[in-house]
């Protein structure tokens, strides 16, 4: 089964797709819950996937998954305004081996290099003068932030009701564009 063929052809199985990936928004105890209730949902076709999903991020107390719940559900990230990926700290990464040209500098390159990054911290932070009107993120992305921190403290915890919880991953469902696999 290709399934990155699949992905980008058939819309139906694109939009599964994407409802596991909801999952990483619904609050960690409504994960498994809501995991069943969208088993119901699924075609036939889908079952190898979403039987891979199940073991690899869901799991139970008998077989617990590869990856536990906590450590790939974003719910309380985005509730409580902490960034959804390290990018901040790749990019930082990034700048300083840059500077460094080196995996393994000599010490006095390192230090160097560290008193540099402190001088430019002290700087950019004396620039600072109003917080509120310090914009890192691109105008798109505070607009995506805003509206995930919608979603999620949105989130309708009626779990027996699946038209309602259906509604809700519509919404989500737009509001991500088709994923690269």
């Amino acid at each position: 089964m290709d399934l990155q063929k699949t992905y980008y052809q058939d819309v139906k199985f694109r939009n599964n797709v994407k409802l596991l990936a909801a999952l990483a928004f619904v609050p960690t105890k409504d994960v498994r819950s809501r995991f069943i209730q969208l088993l119901s949902c699924f075609p036939p076709d889908f079952y190898l996937l979403a039987k891979y999903f199940y073991k690899t991020y869901i799991g139970d107390e008998k077989t617990p998954a590869l990856f536990q719940i906590t450590l790939w559900n974003l719910n309380r990230r985005i509730v409580d305004e902490i960034p959804r990926t390290t990018n901040a700290v790749e990019g930082w990464h990034s700048h300083m081996n840059k500077y460094m040209q080196s995996s393994k500098p000599p010490l006095w390159k390192f230090i160097h290099v560290i008193r540099n990054e402190q001088n430019r911290s002290e700087n950019l932070l004396s620039k600072i003068s109003d917080i509120s009107t310090l914009h890192l993120q691109e105008k798109d992305v505070r607009e995506r932030n805003a509206k995930f921190l919608d979603l999620c403290q949105n989130y309708i915890e009626d779990t027996t009701t699946i038209k309602r919880y259906r509604s809700w991953l519509s919404r989500f469902l737009r509001l991500i564009p088709t994923m690269d696999l």
